[in-house]
Parts: C-alpha cells; sequence; structure tokens
C-alpha cells in the first residue's frame, strides 16, 4: 500500500512539473509577443482588413454568420492569467513535494522493517537447521537488533535532553526579555515620550509622502505604549491594509525609528537594510519617495 501510494504521488508530482513547464513555455511565448508589439513589430496585411487586396470587394472568411463572441484577452491579460496559473501550480508542486517526501520515509521505513524480518526469518531457519549444542543464530540476531535498538534510543534521550536544556535556556531569556518590556512600559521617562512622539510624528508624515491610503486620515495610527508598534484602534496593523499600503507601513516605521535615532540619540546603530523594499509591487512614484528619504517636518524639534 505504501508502495502504491509513493508511485501514485511520484506521477502526480511529475504531472505537474510538466504541466508548470508547458505554462513556462506559454508565458514565455507571450512575453516574446509583446516584446516584439512594444519594439514596433505590427502586421499591416490588406488581407487581414477583410478586402481583397486585387479588386478591393469584401472578403468573407466564413460560410456562415458567426455568434458574437467576448473580445480576447491582451497580451497582459494573458501574461498575467498564465502567472496566476503557475503561481498555483507551483504551490500545488510544493504541496505534492511535502507529501512525496513523507510517504519516500515511510517506503524506506518498510523496506528497512522488511530487511530486518528477513534477516531474522533467515537466522531462525539456520537455527532450527542446525546442531543442538550450536549456539541460537536466530537468539544471537534478536540480542543483535535489541542491542541496536537501546543505542537509538540512548542516542534519541541524548538528543531529547539538549533539546530541553536549549529550551530552558530560551524560556529564561524570553521571561527576562518580557520583564524587561514590562519595566520599559511602566518606567517611561519624558526623554522617552518624546522619541515616541518624534516616531509618531515622522511615521505618519511618511505615510502621507508614500501615498498611505488604507486609513485616512493617517494620523488615525498610533505607534503603541504597549507593543512600540504601530496600531489602528488599539490593533495591530495588518489584517486592514492593502499589500502595497503593508510594504509602505514597513518603510514609514522602520525608517522613522533611524530617524529618531539621528535626531535623539538611540541604540539604533544608524543603518537600514532591506530585502527587496518594493515588494507587492510598489507604486513607482511612492518607492521614489521612499527613496529620497523623509521629507523635512514643520517646526522640526531635536530631542
Amino acid at each position: 500500500m505504501a508502495l502504491q501510494d509513493n508511485a501514485t504521488e511520484e506521477a502526480q508530482n511529475d504531472s505537474i512539473r510538466e504541466r508548470i513547464a508547458a505554462l513556462e513555455a506559454d508565458l514565455q511565448h507571450y512575453q516574446d509577443l509583446k516584446r516584439l508589439r512594444e519594439i514596433g513589430s505590427d502586421l499591416k496585411l490588406k488581407v487581414v482588413t477583410g478586402r481583397c487586396p486585387t479588386c478591393e470587394q469584401e472578403i468573407n472568411d466564413v460560410l456562415l454568420p458567426q455568434v458574437a463572441s467576448a473580445p480576447p484577452m491582451s497580451f497582459d491579460e494573458n501574461i498575467k492569467f498564465i502567472s496566476g496559473q503557475i503561481a498555483a501550480f507551483t504551490s500545488m508542486l510544493n504541496d505534492s513535494a511535502r507529501v512525496l517526501e513523507g510517504r519516500q520515509r515511510l517506503v524506506t521505513s518498510v523496506r528497512s522493517k522488511l530487511q530486518e524480518l528477513r534477516t531474522s526469518i533467515r537466522a531462525y531457519k539456520q537455527a532450527l537447521t542446525s546442531a543442538d549444542h550450536d549456539a541460537s543464530a536466530g537468539a544471537v540476531r534478536e540480542r543483535m537488533v535489541l542491542e541496536g535498538n537501546i543505542q537509538v534510543f540512548r542516542k534519541l534521550t541524548g538528543y531529547l535532553d539538549n533539546a530541553l536544556d536549549s529550551l530552558e535556556m530560551l524560556s529564561r531569556e524570553y521571561g527576562e526579555c518580557t520583564a524587561a518590556l514590562e519595566q520599559l512600559k511602566s518606567d517611561t521617562s519624558e526623554r522617552d515620550e518624546a522619541k515616541l512622539r518624534s516616531l509618531q510624528d515622522s511615521f505618519v508624515s511618511q505615510l502621507d509622502q508614500y501615498g498611505f491610503s488604507s486609513i485616512t486620515p493617517a494620523s488615525l495610527l498610533r505607534i503603541s505604549r504597549e507593543t512600540f508598534r504601530p496600531t489602528y484602534e488599539g490593533f495591530d496593523l495588518g489584517f486592514n491594509l492593502s499589500a502595497s499600503d503593508m510594504i509602505r507601513t514597513i518603510w514609514s516605521y522602520l525608517y522613522g525609528l533611524m530617524e529618531v535615532a539621528r535626531n535623539a540619540g538611540t541604540n539604533h546603530l544608524g543603518l537600514l537594510v532591506l530585502d527587496e523594499p518594493r515588494q507587492q509591487q510598489a507604486d513607482k512614484i511612492s518607492f521614489r519617495e521612499f527613496a529620497n528619504g523623509p521629507l523635512p517636518r514643520r517646526n522640526p524639534t531635536n530631542r
């Protein structure tokens, strides 16, 4: 049963790979056509205008009138549609790969168990056919198996003890960080409040600069005094923002932290490193504003 399930999943995996390869070929085809159209390749044949190039009479390329149909998709629409299919099938392929990996491990385990049983059977058979005064090969084999299992269990016990020690250390560190954070909440000084207000002003100002539109006005957003993260009506941002506005929020928050560090002096390194900052196809104008940096705010106050 395990072998059959594994073979079925392998066939499914291969089928998905073939489908993705075909879609990628179609995508490349449409991208090439779009590129040719962009650089000026456009057919101007008279035969495609419905008139004869010699006698100028109308030409019907069908015998019967055709029922009006929906207009065909454009190159961009086809590219977007195929890209969506590739993403969907890629997700299916990843799921299939995980399932296949699990089933392959199961097959390996079953084969190992079968090999062990075969070896035991041969040992018992040899013991039945050997002289009575000889040592039982089956007993020897069983002892070896038990000793091997003991070694495996001891090794696993060592791994478990190490994992428990690591978890205990992480638990202590988590408790220390939580206690330190709680202390920060209760011991906020006037200087700290000034930094948070500066972060709030920089954050909101940048959201307006980058074209944030999911929540208007952007001044409704706050820097939480509990988590020190952006919130709206007491809840962390994320569920009620568009993907592009979520990127704008990340820009504004991270850049705001660095801007506060420049004016007030914090533990910030003064360096901002972003991995693929223009995710979710953020608007070019917004990205340009982000690259230019925050605009000077009115009546800036150095704290």
